[in-house]
């Protein structure tokens, strides 16, 4: 922001302020806007820290994410040995049923020929 600072001295003056109110008043004006506008390099640090900032949530999330896909690995092959488990122990306990199936079926036909 650009300010005619002689413009506004000159304003004042006119409107009855002397010489020494409008270089007073002129002073506060610099002071304030020194304080209170950004300049570029203010943006330009914050600029970088808003950066540095955003590259270290990067970072942090990439490790959580990277740990999160280790433990689903890890849950998913957890998974797949109760399933293969359940599996084994449902095809024994099929066989089973077929044997005894089988057996009575053959126990029943020896009986229904011996008689």
């Amino acid at each position: 922001m650009i300010v005619n600072v002689f413009g506004y001295a000159e304003k004042l003056e006119k409107s009855g302020f002397t010489k020494s109110q409008a270089e007073a008043s002129l002073q506060v004006l610099v002071e304030v806007m020194n304080q209170e506008f950004a300049t570029k390099e203010d943006m330009r640090m914050l600029s970088q820290q808003v950066h540095s900032e955003v590259e270290v949530l990067r970072n942090e999330m990439h490790s959580e994410i990277g740990s999160l896909r280790n433990e689903l690995r890890s849950e998913i092959a957890l998974v797949r040995s109760d399933m293969d488990k359940l599996g084994d122990k449902l095809t024994i306990r099929m066989g089973g049923m077929m044997m005894a199936g089988l057996t009575i079926m053959f126990g029943m036909l020896q009986f229904m020929i011996n008689r």
